[in-house]
């Protein structure tokens, strides 16, 4: 402690801006890593969720579609018309087995997210094998009654929960969502309780380092003005404490001259009240060529010296004188 009391004021104050500027770079890193973990969670939230949503609706309406234009296969008699909505399907079924190449690409927590996804997938090519297998040669045919019954049929029933497994698909990917928000919401909180804390810090950081500075500079001027003032009202018995002289710093060189001068003041006061007694032997002795008030100190007490010497001398004589008076009458 004694070591940072003997630093310069200068070199104190520094480590006292130094220091708050740490801390206030600290509370900005803290700030960015929070702001960068927020927007990951956003990130995330935005990329891989968003995606997943939009392919299993792409699917779920690819579903309907398909069923749709499988069924109006079955009313339609002119070929190039059948063609040409077979064509739109073989479309769809591309745009399906897209989407599902990359939901099976999107690394989604849930375990049970691949499981169903796969299940999905093993129904929905079971659909497409028999519009393939059987749907289609109907079709070309000409045998539109039995075509339909075949997409009426076993087919509706794969149909119906080829969509209950893009429903279950859908309420997983919103689940996760939802969680993704509350995480991000916690997350948010968590770090606003983090940076007012840091905020905080830095302000009891801030608040002891002025505390610090006002016992190590402002408490001891303001004991040095209080000496003075009571030295200028001519109380010259003014005691510095030791701890205070000890310091080696510009507070603890300005206290120790102020010392040395309280010092120099009370021995001339001692001598002045010493030569009031009638002690003239005293000896002032300036303190520097440039110490006036000691060598007019020094001047009076030679001066006075003389003059008691002269006096004296005056009164011999006038005793000696005296006595040869009374001696010749």
């Amino acid at each position: 402690m004694q070591s940072l009391y003997n630093l310069r004021t200068g070199t104190k104050l520094m480590l006292a801006f130094a220091s708050l500027m740490l801390g206030f770079l600290a509370l900005l890193a803290l700030g960015q890593n929070s702001l960068q973990q927020i927007q990951e969670a956003q990130r995330q939230l935005s990329g891989q969720d968003i995606q997943a949503l939009e392919r299993i609706a792409l699917l779920d309406a690819n579903i309907n579609s398909e069923r749709a234009r499988s069924l109006a296969m079955t009313l339609v008699d002119d070929p190039a018309e059948r063609d040409k909505r077979i064509k739109a399907v073989d479309e769809s079924l591309r745009e399906d087995e897209a989407a599902l190449t990359a939901l099976a690409q999107i690394p989604l927590p849930d375990p049970r997210f691949p499981v169903q996804l796969r299940e999905f997938e093993q129904v929905w090519r079971q659909v497409n094998d028999h519009r393939q297998r059987e749907v289609l040669p109907l079709l070309a045919a000409g045998k539109l009654a039995e075509a339909r019954i075949s997409v009426l049929g076993d087919q509706a029933d794969r149909i119906a929960e080829l969509r209950e497994l893009a429903r279950s698909l859908g309420v997983m990917v919103q689940a996760h969502t939802q969680e993704t928000v509350q995480n991000g919401e916690t997350l948010i909180a968590e770090q606003r309780r983090v940076l007012i804390g840091a905020g905080l810090a830095l302000a009891a950081l801030a608040l002891a380092l002025v505390w610090a500075l006002t016992q190590v500079i402002a408490v001891p001027l303001a004991r040095l003005t209080q000496a003075a003032e009571r030295i200028s009202r001519g109380e010259l018995a003014v005691q510095q404490a030791e701890a205070a002289t000890a310091r080696e710093d510009e507070v603890g060189r300005l206290e120790q001259a102020f010392a040395r001068m309280s010092q120099y003041l009370q021995g001339l006061a001692r001598q002045a009240e010493r030569i009031a007694q009638g002690d003239l032997s005293q000896e002032v002795r300036p303190q520097s060529e440039a110490d006036v008030l000691g060598k007019a100190f020094a001047a009076m007490a030679t001066n006075l010296r003389r003059l008691t010497q002269e006096l004296h001398e005056g009164i011999n004589v006038l005793a000696s004188a005296s006595q040869e008076i009374l001696n010749t009458t």
